[in-house]
């Protein structure tokens, strides 16, 4: 079945803080968060400060990725939609939008940072935490466009 890519707008809030709130849950070395209006305010921000790009199969979001200028803010999917290229995809149409891109991981976050390893970003550097919300040791990756 196909899928669309499309900005998010105010409708996407729900879904989006659906996916935030599945990949928390899931993930056992992440501390808990207070509840789904965490969630949501988190969603409503994203969009507020970030263009929010998002992939839907028929009208359910499976995913989407968040950017602010080269940064990119979060890429997530929904647990059913992973293994489907869908996360490359995304970053690819970010990618075809910028010479750079960077974006922060946590440590403990392998299978992201295997993913971001297989799309060309390398690890810049390591911190501990101590400036990210989570207050968990995170990695910096960047991807630069090769020179033609």
């Amino acid at each position: 079945m196909t899928v669309t890519f499309a900005r998010a707008t105010r409708r996407d809030v729900r879904p989006i803080a659906g996916i935030l709130a599945a990949w928390r849950q899931e993930t056992d070395w992440m501390p808990p968060a207070s509840g789904a209006q965490d969630h949501r305010a988190a969603a409503r921000l994203l969009l507020s400060r970030t263009t929010v790009t998002v992939v839907r199969r028929r009208r359910r979001v499976l995913g989407f990725i968040a950017v602010s200028g080269r940064s990119v803010q979060s890429l997530y999917l929904a647990p059913e939609a992973r293994g489907q290229d869908l996360g490359r995809r995304l970053l690819e149409a970010a990618k075809t939008r910028a010479s750079r891109l960077e974006l922060w991981t946590h440590q403990a976050n392998a299978p992201a940072r295997r993913f971001y390893a297989r799309q060309g970003f390398y690890e810049n550097r390591l911190t501990n935490g101590e400036a990210n919300d989570d207050n968990m040791p995170d990695v910096h990756l960047v991807w630069a466009r090769a020179a033609p």
